[in-house]
């Protein structure tokens, strides 16, 4: 492939792979408690309705005169209320808690230093061809064709790159020497896929 004047070199970084935040584990593990939590209380809260119904429509109807026989037909008309209701108010109360808990958990986390712990520096080149892009990244090399190429312009400080199998790449300004030059750089790549479209 003859290769083009346009190619760029930058550093950039990027997380380890299979590296999670320290914090961000211990907030899963207590997301998971609270969840689990939810929907056992929503059980309880069932049977609170459960039985607070059965008394309700107890007193009413020994208040009417209705005899048991007769009174338990009032009770197994709104027993699937009940028991729908209750566990609904019990899930929807607690997870409305624990959502405001995990909120305050999440902002009182130094998410920029947990972040910062678990990325590491990569090198990327880009060249672009003819025929295609070719991205180095540290010691890998590898070239994805024009027609399974996207780019899009995030202003006028960065564009981001779309290729291969859901990879992306952000390209900053400050890789290029100037403003013409990373121009010039993102209109030779929008012609090379523009061609590859027809």
């Amino acid at each position: 492939m003859e290769l083009l004047p346009q190619e760029v070199s930058f550093e950039h970084r990027i997380r380890k792979s299979g590296a999670v935040p320290p914090s961000f584990s211990k907030v899963e593990l207590k997301a998971a408690r609270r969840h689990r939590s939810a929907a056992w209380k929503a059980k309880v809260w069932r049977w609170v309705f459960v039985i607070a119904g059965a008394a309700i429509v107890a007193f009413v109807t020994q208040r009417a005169g209705v005899s048991l026989p007769l009174a338990l037909c009032p009770f197994f008309g709104v027993l699937p209320v009940l028991w729908v209701g209750g566990w609904a108010f019990g899930y929807g109360v607690h997870t409305i808690r624990s959502a405001r808990a995990g909120v305050i958990e999440m902002g009182s986390t130094q998410w920029k230093h947990e972040l910062e712990s678990v990325l590491v520096p990569e090198r990327v080149k880009i060249a672009i061809s003819r025929e295609a892009m070719i991205v180095t990244r540290d010691d890998r090399t590898a070239s994805a064709a024009w027609k399974h190429v996207q780019f899009k312009r995030l202003g006028v400080q960065e564009i981001a790159i779309f290729f291969g199998a859901g990879e992306t790449l952000s390209v900053p300004r400050t890789a290029f020497a100037s403003d013409a030059a990373f121009d010039d750089f993102c209109l030779t790549m929008q012609g090379f896929i523009w061609q590859a479209e027809r």
